[in-house]
């Protein structure tokens, strides 16, 4: 009997972590506008976090995603 219980615990165990092994990249969902985007950029750029030239690239790469 014990022997069965530690085979069940065992079988059980290895199906859990068979479970948690999955190597599939769920990507956050993002939830803001566009608009928000831009400010969010724009500020950056005036605290001196980004470049103006950064700023510039980033701004086309969020008007581009929309087209």
């Amino acid at each position: 009997m014990k022997q069965l219980c530690r085979v069940l615990v065992i079988a059980a165990l290895a199906v859990n972590l068979a479970a948690c092994s999955s190597t599939d990249v769920v990507a956050p969902t993002m939830n803001v506008s566009i608009g928000k985007q831009l400010m969010d950029l724009k500020k950056a750029q005036e605290s001196g976090a980004i470049s103006q030239r950064e700023w510039e690239r980033q701004k086309a790469e969020i008007i581009s995603s929309v087209k």
